[in-house]
């Protein structure tokens, strides 16, 4: 370092000299608050320098709730012993059936009108009989009566025949009697049996939890000097340097975190005993049996019978009085054959006359299951613990700040003094580059790392630096 020109340049390249024989040596990278531009009281050969003082810190275990405490709910349902009750579902009574009478047919047939066969004036459909007259007539005209075919007509004069009308009474059904059964009236009526006993029972529902997001606080957000490059930043009036105001975002740490959305929780609900309505029928009167007689049944039939036979007469050529001659015909006479008209009916007879029959019906009954209460519904709670989980965190103490801070430099610097600051660094394991007692950029790298490692005041070769590495220069 005797040399003056390569040692003014090694140290213009580790320091920027003021007016004030101070020097300041901050790396390009490196940022700090200032915090203040005064100069400070120095003695004659002393040299100071506006150094970086890093942030302070400290480490905190903070513990963070991940899931709350709660609690298990169990539910334990009742007990029930399986019984029988017997209950009367109809009581005893007497069925009656009743056997019908049975019955037989027989057919029965009277003559209403006689079959006949007979001349009659007036068409083949007229009731007025031909008189012998008008026979004779047409006998007289040449025809053979004998020979004459039913329904051959002539012309004729008609005086009918009297006529008596008489009424019988023909039988159409036997007397008898109807057989009624008025059975076993009940009244209905209900019994109430207890199916299952009054209890109780839980309605249980588990807590609930919900997952949020939990954001610790790892490293707060910070403001810092960054070394910058246009004249649009900020300059240190001081140095003459560019310095940048930059914010550092806080960090932050997250993690999920279960919390109760809802705890669980045991609903005590009254179950109501079962009671089943059984519908029943009571016996208020027995069956009776009852005859109910039945009158023969008859027809009236109109019968008719001849008492005068029919007058003939012709008028000669012209018709007579009708009241003498009767009624005139305007000759027609037809040989008509009536046959004769019959009425069949059908009567019933008795066969078997009905009777009746009885039985008795027993009581019905039936075995209906119930339960009997033994024990009721109850709740076990059982508590959960809540969980906790630790992290972690780092807590500035002091803001990194710009300080002056007594330094080595171009006033008390020698070649004997950098070779024991390369060697210290050395020992420490820092590589200071192969110029002994030359200050380079590997001497001024391994500066830098150490004064960081070691968390000291950052931009020049400064006595607690110095003192650092354990030397008394």
């Amino acid at each position: 370092m005797d040399n003056p020109f390569v040692k003014k340049n090694l140290i213009n390249a580790m320091f920027s000299a003021t007016t004030f024989g101070t020097a300041l040596l901050v790396p390009a990278h490196v940022s700090a608050n200032v915090e203040t531009d005064v100069l400070p009281e120095a003695k004659a050969g002393e040299c100071y320098a506006k150094v970086l003082v890093p942030p302070s810190y400290k480490t905190e275990t903070i513990e963070s709730l991940v899931s709350e405490a709660s609690e298990n709910i169990v539910v334990l349902p009742a007990q029930f012993a399986d019984e029988k009750e017997t209950i009367v579902v109809k009581e005893a009574s007497t069925v009656i059936t009743a056997i019908a009478p049975e019955y037989e047919t027989a057919e029965t047939s009277i003559v209403v009108v006689e079959a006949s066969t007979d001349w009659v004036r007036g068409g083949i459909e007229s009731t007025m009989a031909a008189s012998k007259g008008d026979l004779s007539e047409i006998e007289g005209a040449g025809h053979a009566l004998g020979d004459v075919e039913p329904g051959t007509c002539f012309y004729e004069h008609y005086k009918p025949a009297t006529i008596e009308k008489n009424q019988e009474q023909v039988l159409i059904s036997e007397a008898t009697e109807t057989l009624e059964v008025i059975p076993a009236s009940y009244s209905a009526s209900t019994v109430d049996v207890q199916i299952r006993p009054e209890s109780n029972k839980y309605l249980a529902k588990p807590a609930s939890y919900k997952t949020v997001q939990e954001k610790v606080l790892v490293e707060p957000a910070k403001s810092i000097w960054k070394k910058g490059e246009g004249l649009v930043q900020k300059i240190d009036n001081l140095t003459g340097e560019i310095m940048c105001r930059v914010e550092i975002p806080a960090v932050y740490k997250e993690f999920p975190k279960k919390v109760v959305e809802r705890h669980a929780t045991a609903t005590l609900i009254p179950v109501p005993q079962t009671v089943k309505s059984f519908d029943v029928s009571v016996l208020e009167e027995d069956a009776k049996e009852v005859r109910n007689p039945v009158a023969a049944t008859y027809e009236t039939v109109e019968t008719f019978k001849t008492v005068a036979q029919p007058a003939y007469s012709w008028a000669a050529g012209a018709p007579g009085d009708d009241d003498v001659m009767g009624k005139h015909t305007g000759k027609v006479v037809c040989l008509k054959e009536t046959p004769a008209v019959i009425k069949t009916f059908e009567q019933t007879l008795v066969k078997t006359p009905g009777r009746f029959e009885s039985e008795e019906l027993a009581a019905v009954v039936n075995d209906i299951p119930v339960k009997r209460l033994v024990s009721n519904a109850t709740i076990s709670k059982t508590p959960v613990p809540a969980v906790n989980q630790s992290f972690t965190k780092t807590v500035k103490i002091a803001d990194a700040r710009l300080e002056w801070r007594p330094v080595l430099c171009e006033t008390n610097l020698s070649n004997e003094k950098i070779s024991s600051i390369q060697k210290a660094l050395g020992e420490r394991g820092y590589e200071t580059g192969a110029n002994p007692g030359v200050i380079d950029q590997d001497m001024f790298n391994a500066l830098e790392q150490f004064q960081k490692d070691e968390n000291l005041a950052q931009g020049g070769l400064t006595l607690s630096t110095i003192k650092a590495l354990g030397l008394e220069l």
